[in-house]
């Protein structure tokens, strides 16, 4: 493996990965694509980030595909232009030439979006997936929204979601080990999990900046 100067956190939800992504990032002084390429989505597509945001890792229904093909027919392909339809299918084409261009840069963390997918092939790239226990997520979901009534039912429909996206858009099972270098419990906290995630990189562990 060359010297590893992308790494892509695929996570189960509440397991901390956007979080490990972040503190990833900012020890190492790379750059970051989680929030990040939501905006740059939205700036190259025209719409608005809440509009990038609820597509954001979701498979295009059956109903919206038939819609599409409807108005702009089944001959629908990116090449460019903005389509007159921005949808799931639109965006994750577009956020696959973003994560490519990302990676040709390098030293950048890239989080979710099908990027163990979409760097596949890149022997610079190190992936990782990230899970937890069912407590410590339900936990940090019930932290991070304490107002929130459903986290235990959301906790299912969140990663029932990010499967079928992977599974459509890439045909892959987004718990397949063959897919990562590294599958890790983050049950023991972010900072231990970030360290072993450089050990494991072959990356030096910076000192928290």
């Amino acid at each position: 493996m060359k010297t590893v100067q992308v790494i892509t956190i695929a996570r189960e939800y509440g397991s901390g990965g956007a979080a490990i992504g972040q503190e990833l990032a900012a020890r190492l002084g790379w750059k970051l694509l989680d929030r990040e390429l939501i905006l740059e989505l939205s700036r190259r597509a025209h719409v608005q980030p809440s509009e990038v945001s609820q597509m954001d890792e979701h498979p295009s229904s059956f109903i919206a595909r038939l819609l599409k093909a409807f108005w702009i027919g089944n001959t629908y392909t990116w090449s460019g232009p903005v389509p007159e339809v921005v949808d799931s299918d639109y965006l994750v084409e577009l956020s696959a030439i973003v994560i490519r261009e990302a990676a040709k840069l390098g030293h950048c963390v890239i989080v979710g979006r099908g990027a163990q997918c979409v760097l596949r092939e890149r022997e610079d790239a190190f992936h990782v997936f990230v899970y937890g226990s069912r407590q410590e997520k339900l936990k940090r979901i019930r932290n991070r929204y304490p107002a929130k009534t459903e986290c235990e039912a959301s906790l299912d429909e969140f990663d029932r979601i990010r499967t079928a996206y992977i599974r459509r858009y890439y045909q892959c099972d987004r718990a397949n080990r063959h897919l990562y270098h590294l599958m890790i419990d983050s049950d023991a906290g972010i900072d231990r999990t970030v360290k072993v995630i450089l050990s494991a990189a072959g990356l030096a562990i910076p000192e928290k900046r």
